[in-house]
C-alpha cells in the first residue's frame, strides 16, 4: 500500500492536476483482493483486462478496462489485424447490448507505445475517424469516466 501511495504522491509532484487517480497494473492484471487498496490509496480508477471483476468495484472505483489488445505477442509483436480488431471490438459491443458483459464498461483498447507498428496506428486512425463521424458513438475521457 505505501508503495501505490508513493507512487501516486510522485505523479502529483511530476505532473500536478494531469495526473488522474488511476492505476493500470502492470500486465494489465490485478486481483480482486488488493480492490481496498486502491480506495485507501485515493485511486479512484482501475484499468486492466477485461474481467468480471469491474462489476464487484465499490462505486468510488471507475472501471476502465481493456477488451482489445492490439498486438499479437506470440506472432512478431506486430498488430493483430483489422479482421481480429474489428470482431474484438464488436463482440465487445455485441456482449454489452446483450448483457452479456457488464453493461456499465467502456469498450477499451490496449496500445502498446514501444511495439506499435505502422498498420496498428493506420488502424486506430480510421477507427477515430470512424468514430467521429458516427452520431452513436464517442471517445470518453478519463477524467470523464472518473467523474461519472
Amino acid at each position: 500500500m505505501d508503495e501505490l501511495a508513493e507512487g501516486r504522491q510522485r505523479l502529483k509532484t511530476l505532473f500536478g492536476p494531469r495526473a488522474l487517480p488511476v492505476l493500470v497494473p502492470p500486465w494489465n492484471r490485478f486481483a480482486a483482493e488488493f480492490v481496498p487498496l486502491l480506495t485507501k490509496t485515493g485511486i479512484r480508477g482501475l484499468s486492466s483486462m477485461a474481467s468480471r471483476q469491474a462489476a464487484a468495484l465499490p462505486p468510488n472505483i471507475a472501471s476502465m478496462d481493456v477488451h482489445l489488445d492490439l498486438v499479437a505477442w506470440k506472432d512478431g509483436r506486430r498488430f493483430i489485424g483489422t479482421a481480429a480488431a474489428l470482431t474484438g471490438l464488436i463482440g465487445h459491443l455485441q456482449a454489452r447490448r446483450l448483457g452479456q458483459a457488464f453493461r456499465g464498461a467502456v469498450t477499451g483498447i490496449l496500445t502498446h507505445h514501444l511495439v506499435m507498428d505502422r498498420a496498428g496506428a493506420g488502424f486506430l486512425d480510421r477507427l477515430a475517424a470512424t468514430v467521429e463521424r458516427h452520431a452513436a458513438a464517442r471517445w470518453a475521457n478519463t477524467a470523464e469516466l472518473l467523474a461519472a
